[in-house]
């Protein structure tokens, strides 16, 4: 994926910050830190649910795509 998004996008730079180990924990705790320093990564990967709503949600640490997908117009499901 990170060769595809390169060809695609080349003046991004892609960062891999994937923290190993304890099955999540750790990489969880590394969030957290950095959502508390105000330095969050572009994006990163969480469970729906209790995780994603009370945590990230009621900390109002993350926001909604929708006028991302409507502008982009995957909201009527065009690729």
């Amino acid at each position: 994926m990170q060769k595809v998004f390169a060809v695609a996008n080349p003046d991004i730079e892609f960062v891999n910050a994937a923290v190993a180990g304890g099955a999540g924990t750790n990489a969880r705790a590394v969030l957290a830190t950095r959502l508390q320093a105000g330095d969050p990564p572009d994006s990163w990967q969480g469970h729906a649910g209790q995780e994603l709503i009370g945590t990230y949600v009621a900390a109002s640490q993350i926001e909604p795509l929708n006028d991302l997908y409507e502008a982009e117009g995957w909201a009527r499901g065009h690729a």
